[in-house]
């Protein structure tokens, strides 16, 4: 009887440690911002999940000659949490001499890299012909990780 019941509190125990990240996530209505870019060239995905609690959204549109190519999202929260969704049509985004790290986002890779104080992180990745750009910029308050902007990136939709 003692051996199931430490079996079973085994078993909740890595359960719970496998979905940590998925529950530092935090349901976002990205409607306001799909109907700012409903007459647009092109309609990027959106995060249905965020990796904190946002209190605002923006569109911005790229410069005039890339107002058809380049999208820009913003996303804040409280504690000096803020998130940049950048998109490209038809581009891509490069960094010289920034080390990367290649991550799975469900079946299409990425690259994350991050400064080293961890507070500035970034996740770029191609679905199509947009390539997408997340920039989690973090106050000192927070601890959002790598898995958090994976997560954040896997529920684009």
């Amino acid at each position: 009887m003692r051996i199931a019941f430490v079996l079973i509190l085994s078993v909740f125990a890595l359960i719970g440690c496998s979905n940590s990240s998925a529950s530092n996530l935090y349901s976002f209505d990205a409607s306001d911002l799909r109907e700012e870019t409903s007459d647009a060239v092109y309609q990027p995905e959106l995060p249905s999940k965020l990796p904190f609690e946002a209190e605002s959204s923006t569109f911005t549109p790229g410069p005039l000659s890339q107002e058809d190519t380049v999208f820009t999202f913003d996303f804040a929260g409280k504690d000096e949490v803020y998130l940049e969704l950048f998109t490209v049509k038809g581009g891509d985004i490069t960094y010289n001499d920034v080390e990367t790290e290649t991550v799975e986002i469900g079946d299409i890779e990425g690259e994350y890299s991050k400064d080293p104080s961890g507070k500035l992180q970034r996740l770029v990745w191609t679905k199509g012909d947009i390539t997408y750009e997340l920039k989690l910029f973090q106050g000192k308050e927070t601890t959002i990780i790598k898995e958090d902007l994976v997560a954040t990136a896997k529920s684009f939709e």
